[in-house]
């Protein structure tokens, strides 16, 4: 809701707020994905267990892809210009919206890892702060900060994955 509202006080469309707003949680969520994939091989763990996590990959790599993207777009302007009550208005957002192509979303896809990796660095560095941890530990250390960062964005029922992200 303060979203909607900062971009409504700016002359941004409500429209353009979801679409951005969808593309940052499914982009996060791939990035998180991707850096699980990454640190599995280093488990000494059964992969089987992990894939209803690893089975949400395939439906946000569609939810990102342009022509789906410009689909959900132009949805969401229509439905945004049936709430206003002006058919009409919708129209010029509709013309003008342009989903990022590939090669931006690959390089917004890679900034979305960067905090992941540095959050995973400061838990490493916590730990190890703490007690003797080997660094051959740290993917295992970025397989379960990832997961529980997972399950907490998916806790739509606990607000930012409070209590959550502990327990997983």
């Amino acid at each position: 809701a303060g979203r909607v509202y900062l971009a409504e006080e700016v002359g941004e469309s409500r429209a353009a707020v979801f679409i951005s707003t969808v593309m940052e949680q499914v982009l996060s969520l791939m990035a998180a994905l991707l850096l699980l994939l990454v640190s599995l091989p280093f488990w000494d763990a059964d992969y089987a267990r992990f894939a209803p996590v690893l089975l949400l990959a395939l439906p946000l790599a569609l939810a990102v892809h342009p022509a789906v993207l410009r689909r959900l777009g132009l949805l969401a302007i229509r439905l945004a210009g049936r709430k206003s009550g002006r058919k009409d208005a919708a129209i010029p957002a509709a013309e003008a919206f342009s989903p990022p192509g590939y090669a931006s979303l690959l390089f917004l896809l890679a900034l979305y890892m960067l905090p992941n990796v540095l959050s995973v660095l400061s838990l490493f560095l916590a730990a190890a702060a703490v007690g003797p941890v080997s660094l051959s530990q740290l993917p295992a250390c970025e397989g379960a900060y990832t997961i529980g960062w997972i399950l907490g964005v998916l806790a739509f029922f606990a607000p930012s994955g409070l209590g959550v992200r502990e327990g997983a």
